[in-house]
């Protein structure tokens, strides 16, 4: 490619180029004798970095580490990763299908006023179906929009219209790019003159969180300006329930600004990955076209000269009828080459080859048959960050029962730990939505004393890969006391029990056998039954 350079002719082409083209000859280079030092470790850097990054002692705060511009770039690279990189896809839905699923964000409520639990779940549940501000989205929808904003951002902002905007009751949930440092002025007059802000989260002298600028207006700008956003404020002693706005956050220690996404670590090798498969497929498709080469051999006296060699004519001193002549020639004669589109299978060509030339079948090796097991070793490093075995990274099915198995155990902390972080979003959205409809008289004011006590939530679980193993296990530790109800059924197991006994006492009243009432010969077991029958039975 830079061959020329090398070219000691005062004519050549590096002396016609201009200066400024000299220099990005140069920086180009330059960055290609860099690329082969190594990889690039900073990944938001420049593209002109690929030198190993040094371990340092660091001196300042998180947010300076990983300023506006570098939160930026590397939200940019997250999304575009989404856009175009299968395997971080299907990090992402593996996240959503065992983290949120169909019937994740479904509250159970627990009081002891039974007929009142149900009107404040059904009401609920009601909201449930629109309470996105812009689009109407539904609560498990937009849990899923959460996670994926903290495991691709980090962090985000959510704000409960309750008398806010225009009193609609509503969720408004701002990305990473929306929250911002905004001005001294406004920041002072807002907060007090002890106050600071990094990369929008405000503190108070003490170092205590006390508040958040956000702004959809705004998105991507260093400063917010003040008039175009919502400076939010929160009392740093309180309880986070009574405030109306809540910024989820992946964090890793005390007192860090912004979240930090799992994403950060796995993103150098998703695009690798990525630039790997295109390449191979390229490569692929280019040999799937090609059939063979066609070369030239060495020319020697055997073959007769035609017109084509002009070695020997001297054109400049040939008279106007001898160049006519010569093109004469060149029309009539057939020419001695050969090109693909004359190809058409491989054993006539080579009989007709002209004399001169050879054919060369392509001995391709692409697709690389070590490629898929070099491809799942990539994909399982880019979703060991995000606490995945492979066979939610890479979607590969283990040989063994007891392979997938243990991978699954070992991924399924990572889906429990964004259900708990959840958790907290879901416990604060219903106590937000309890004030608000109390104010608008949807429900009436009958909560116990602590109520959020009895407010559970309804995750999926990890699917079985054999129900009867399963289910003689459970039954197992029902008898070996090792387990209870409440952790099989969940929290409501009470209310699941008694739906249970209406099933069994209808089926009664209308003589239908019920299944729970049936050995494994079919005999109905009833209060005369024999015990010794059924020991029998169960032998």
């Amino acid at each position: 490619m830079l061959n020329f350079l090398r070219s000691k002719k005062k004519n050549s082409r590096w002396e016609r180029l201009s200066d400024t083209q000299k220099q990005l000859v140069a920086s180009k280079l330059k960055n290609m004798i860099l690329a082969m030092s190594g990889p690039r470790y900073k990944i938001v850097s420049g593209s002109d970095q690929y030198q190993r990054e040094q371990g340092i002692v660091e001196q300042h705060g998180e947010d300076y580490i990983l300023n506006h511009y570098q939160r930026g770039k590397l939200l940019d690279l997250a999304r575009n990763a989404v856009r175009n990189n299968s395997t971080f896809n299907t990090i992402l839905n593996q996240f959503n299908f065992n983290s949120v699923g169909s019937e994740g964000g479904k509250v159970v409520i627990t009081f002891a006023d039974k007929d009142y639990s149900k009107e404040v779940r059904e009401e609920f549940a009601s909201w449930t179906r629109q309470c996105d501000f812009y689009d109407g989205l539904n609560l498990n929808t937009i849990l899923k929009i959460i996670l994926k904003t903290q495991l691709i951002g980090g962090d985000c902002v959510l704000l409960f219209d309750d008398n806010v905007i225009s009193d609609s009751g509503r969720i408004l949930v701002y990305e990473p790019d929306e929250i911002g440092n905004t001005t001294e002025n406004a920041l002072f007059e807002r907060y007090g003159r002890n106050s600071t802000q990094s990369e929008g989260r405000i503190y108070n002298g003490l170092g205590q969180f006390i508040g958040v600028c956000i702004s959809k207006s705004q998105r991507g700008q260093p400063v917010f300006n003040p008039q175009q956003s919502y400076l939010l404020k929160r009392d740093p002693n309180g309880n986070y329930l009574d405030e109306l706005w809540l910024m989820p956050r992946n964090i890793w220690r005390v007192a860090q600004g912004r979240g930090v996404t799992p994403a950060s670590s796995s993103l150098a090798t998703l695009i690798d990955l990525n630039d790997y498969i295109g390449f191979e497929l390229a490569a692929s498709k280019k040999n799937s076209q090609t059939l063979a080469v066609v070369n030239q051999e060495k020319q020697d006296d055997s073959i007769e000269q035609t017109a084509f060699d002009t070695s020997d004519l001297d054109v400049n001193n040939m008279t106007d009828e001898q160049i006519k002549e010569l093109l004469e020639t060149v029309q009539n004669e057939e020419p001695a080459k050969m090109t693909l589109d004359q190809i058409k299978s491989a054993g006539t060509i080579y009989q007709v080859m002209p004399e001169g030339y050879k054919l060369e079948l392509l001995d391709t090796k692409h697709p690389n048959v070590n490629s898929i097991e070099f491809v799942r070793w990539l994909a399982d490093s880019a979703g060991a960050s995000f606490g995945l075995g492979s066979c939610f990274s890479s979607l590969s099915v283990k040989s063994s029962y007891s392979g997938f198995k243990g991978e699954q155990l070992l991924s399924q902390p990572a889906f429990e730990e964004a259900q708990h972080n959840l958790e907290q979003v879901c416990d604060w959205i219903f106590y937000r939505w309890t004030r608000w409809a109390l104010r608008k008289g949807i429900i009436q004011n009958k909560f116990p004393d602590y109520f959020m006590r009895s407010v559970t939530w309804q995750w999926p679980r990890m699917k079985d890969i054999d129900q009867v193993k399963e289910q003689n296990a459970i039954t197992l530790k029902l008898k070996n006391n090792t387990s209870s109800l409440r952790e099989i059924l969940g929290s409501d197991w009470q209310e699941k029990l008694l739906e249970i006994s209406e099933e069994i006492q209808f089926c009664k009243e209308h003589n239908i056998p019920h299944p729970a009432l049936q050995t494994v010969s079919g005999q109905i077991i009833t209060t005369d039954t024999d015990q010794e029958t059924l020991d029998n039975e169960q032998k």
